[in-house]
């Protein structure tokens, strides 16, 4: 199997993603052993709320939720696209919620990129 068919299972829309890249596979799959990356430097939501930094969790799940839709990874595009919208509405609570139910998913999604670097 490659990179594409390990990843739909848990919520890659290959489809999509190949129109949004042009039909290029070589550059998607790039961007895609890109996502470890992404999310370990954003990966602070929890610790921003916390720390009463709400608009720095903002920021991280903004960017989180932008990356995933750009590739295409539809539950964490979701999740974060719903965690950005709990945290400028101040459900503080659902978005750290939210933050800890897509850890298991976005978990998965990592180990699967990291088999193919």
């Amino acid at each position: 199997m490659d990179l594409f068919e390990e990843l739909e299972p848990l919520g890659l829309d290959t489809n999509e993603a190949l129109t949004r890249f042009m039909g290029n596979r070589q550059l998607l799959e790039m961007m895609l052993k890109k996502v470890p990356e992404y999310i370990e430097k954003n990966k602070d939501v929890i610790p921003e709320i916390q720390a009463g930094n709400v608009d720095g969790a903002i920021q991280k799940a903004h960017t989180l939720k932008g990356n995933m839709g750009n590739l295409s990874i539809k539950p964490l595009f979701e999740a974060y696209a719903k965690i950005t919208e709990q945290l400028r509405a101040g459900d503080l609570a659902g978005a750290t919620e939210g933050v800890n139910a897509i850890q298991e998913t976005q978990q998965k999604v990592i180990d699967v990129i990291r088999q193919f670097c």
